[in-house]
């Protein structure tokens, strides 16, 4: 798939390649900067069958909220429990029947963490720094990620929307809550998983 990460590079993402979900070199470095295409064309293995994954993050220009279908978890009924409703952004249909929904960073002084499954948001990943998105055309055992209808890779920075209020407010107040514990000592990384 590095023709594909190479587009994704061309449109201003951070791709990167992985086995299944698992970025295949260590990758601390690379969310504060993006591969070159030399790097890329290094890091990508012989044989082929990696797949291409975004840096998440305000380095790296873009914020995914995954919605969750799998473990007997459903990120869309809270979604509509709540009311809350997702605007035309970028979507790419995950190989659970799952969504990841890519928008643009907010120009403000929070860091855009990532929060997998905060407190009373079962189902719903904020993939922000710290976190990638694996996306098309990857491949997994159970199946394939593609975009939904609509999107396509070549306008996919181009498209970002803005975060819905609804999903801003709730990112800014994880990432207050996660600055507020490590200054207490009592968190070691950036993730919430309550």
């Amino acid at each position: 798939l590095l023709p594909h990460a190479l587009r994704y590079k061309a449109q201003g993402f951070w791709p990167l390649p992985t086995m299944r979900k698992i970025p295949t070199r260590k990758w601390t470095s690379l969310q504060s900067r993006r591969l070159t295409a030399h790097e890329m064309h290094e890091a990508w293995p012989p044989k082929g069958d990696a797949n291409v994954a975004l840096v998440c993050g305000p380095a790296a220009h873009v914020l995914v909220l995954n919605v969750n279908v799998k473990n007997r978890v459903d990120g869309r009924t809270l979604l509509q429990q709540r009311g809350l409703q997702i605007p035309p952004t970028p979507e790419v249909i995950t190989p659970s029947g799952g969504r990841a929904y890519l928008f643009k960073v907010p120009d403000l002084p929070y860091p855009f963490r990532l929060h997998n499954y905060p407190k009373g948001w079962k189902g719903l990943e904020l993939r922000g720094a710290g976190a990638i998105q694996v996306m098309p055309p990857s491949r997994l055992p159970n199946g394939s990620y593609r975009f939904a209808d609509g999107w396509t890779l070549e306008r996919l920075m181009v498209d970002l929307a803005d975060l819905p209020p609804w999903l801003l407010e709730r990112w800014i107040a994880l990432d207050a809550r996660t600055q507020n514990l490590a200054r207490n000592g009592s968190a070691t990384t950036g993730q919430t998983r309550n």
